[in-house]
């Protein structure tokens, strides 16, 4: 087993899935409003398996498509588990969730959310962002930063990319 932080985390990575991750787009196809699951797809590199597994913190469902006989011909080309197992997956969570729908996962007082630079990994800091040119609007700033949990007093340096002397964001 793990203690409640690392369970967290991992939680936290796999709910970022359908929030800003390969199943942004499809989060639409789940029903309730917003998820407070995770959702993990995979995909053999020959295309003949895909795989979904989550939890919506009341139900956890695994879905495997692929060939019985374990042969390594793909299904079609491009059968990514996000496009072939995800949607049969979504359907069967959005018929659990009328009975059992799904719940918060609380965030443990042992973690806190802070700022991290995603260039560096350290503590983000006012200089962490990425120039993107653009030959009609000129250059334009994105950030680098976003928020993560890390256990509370875990100690870590600035960002060490972006320039030396930026004092971590909150």
């Amino acid at each position: 087993g793990c203690d409640a932080a690392t369970a967290y985390q991992i939680h936290s990575i796999l709910h970022d899935t359908v929030r800003t991750g390969n199943l942004a787009e499809e989060e639409t196809k789940l029903a309730g409003g917003s998820f407070a699951g995770g959702v993990k797809t995979g995909t053999t590199d020959s295309f003949s398996d895909g795989w979904c597994f989550g939890y919506n913190g009341k139900v956890t469902l695994g879905m495997w498509v692929g060939f019985l006989d374990g042969g390594r011909e793909a299904i079609y080309p491009g059968a990514f588990g996000r496009l072939l197992t995800y949607p049969a997956w979504a359907a069967v969570m959005n018929t659990a969730e009328e009975r059992y729908p799904g719940t918060e996962i609380p965030v443990p007082d042992s973690l806190e959310l802070v700022s991290v630079c995603a260039k560096s990994g350290l503590l983000g800091t006012r200089y962490c962002y990425d120039t993107i040119e653009d030959p009609e609007k000129g250059a334009t700033f994105r950030t680098t930063v976003y928020k993560e949990f890390l256990r509370k007093g875990q100690r870590m340096g600035s960002c060490d990319v972006h320039g030396e002397g930026g004092l971590a964001v909150e």
